[in-house]
């Protein structure tokens, strides 16, 4: 036997036994990574029936709203829920708040459950409710006046809203995020992805591709059309409020509340001085809780008397 011979031996044993690791490795990992998406399936299905039950145990016709935590200074950094909440009180519907799953099945916030049905984005759950309570808050306007009305919140909701986002989100060098919402530590850590995002989005839908001058004109011309549409009115469309005043008082708190620093809320304080009253008579005749919302984290408003 010579030496070449057992060479090739040695050498085909080693490749096999490293083959043989290799599988092995490859097959106990393989088992560790099933093992653990079994067990994280397992715990979310557990998790979720568990909390099924705690918003299914709400109550007929109770209404649950998730959505993220209180801010320091208004409901939520989100005008969204605030326009949801106010709906729910501007039309006497019982409702209770979610504050541990913000996000729902579109990866919105908020969303509601509803005698045990989901449903997300904030004007979809306002249609469903509307219908499921029989509630007609614009019964008072004529037809002209409900595409004025509706005309008013896509401007806020679609235009207004995406230069109030890219500049908490990108243009915002003080952080004033964080100095009005006590924020989830992550939210913190991953605030320049997030911005990253934003930009993308806002590219995406056309106010990105201007310069932050530019995208600070556009907002403030919607907000001096609003102004100026409002005037002296106590409510968007006149003395009674309508459906669409709760879409317009949710994003301009934002601005009273959520923007400081802002040109947007510089131009509120120096120029438009009746949108932040118009937003105070809202909070004065729907949130008479307001600072108890905002500081008690209360969940149940299946009780309240406006």
């Amino acid at each position: 036997m010579n030496i070449d011979f057992i060479i090739r031996k040695v050498n085909n044993f080693a490749h096999e036994l490293g083959d043989f690791v290799q599988q092995n490795n490859l097959a106990y990992y393989g088992l560790v990574g099933v093992g653990l998406l079994v067990t994280f399936k397992a715990y979310s299905s557990y998790s979720y029936s568990r909390k099924r039950k705690v918003w299914d145990s709400a109550g007929k016709d109770v209404v649950v709203i998730h959505q993220f935590n209180r801010g320091k200074l208004t409901p939520s950094l989100s005008p969204f829920p605030v326009k949801l909440e106010t709906f729910c009180r501007m039309a006497r519907i019982k409702y209770k708040v979610d504050y541990d799953d913000p996000l729902g099945p579109k990866g919105k916030c908020p969303w509601i459950t509803f005698n045990g049905k989901d449903l997300a984005d904030s004007q979809f759950c306002i249609e469903y409710l509307r219908k499921k309570f029989v509630v007609d808050l614009n019964k008072h306007l004529t037809k002209e006046e409900r595409a004025i009305a509706h005309s008013f919140r896509i401007l806020v909701e679609e235009h207004l809203y995406w230069p109030m986002a890219y500049w908490r989100w990108s243009l915002d060098d003080t952080n004033s995020l964080f100095t009005v919402w006590n924020s989830p530590f992550i939210v913190k850590l991953i605030k320049p992805f997030i911005g990253r995002s934003v930009k993308q989005a806002a590219y995406a839908q056309g106010i990105g591709r201007h310069n932050a001058q530019e995208i600070y004109q556009i907002a403030i011309e919607d907000l001096r059309a609003l102004s100026n549409f409002i005037g002296s009115k106590k409510f968007l469309m006149g003395d009674v409020p309508c459906e669409e005043d709760c879409a317009v008082f949710g994003m301009l708190v934002q601005i009273v509340w959520n923007l400081p620093g802002s040109p947007f809320e510089a131009v509120m304080n120096r120029e438009l001085k009746n949108l932040k009253e118009y937003v105070h008579r809202i909070t004065k005749e729907l949130w008479p809780d307001w600072q108890e919302v905002i500081t008690s984290q209360k969940t149940d408003f299946t009780e309240l008397r406006l």
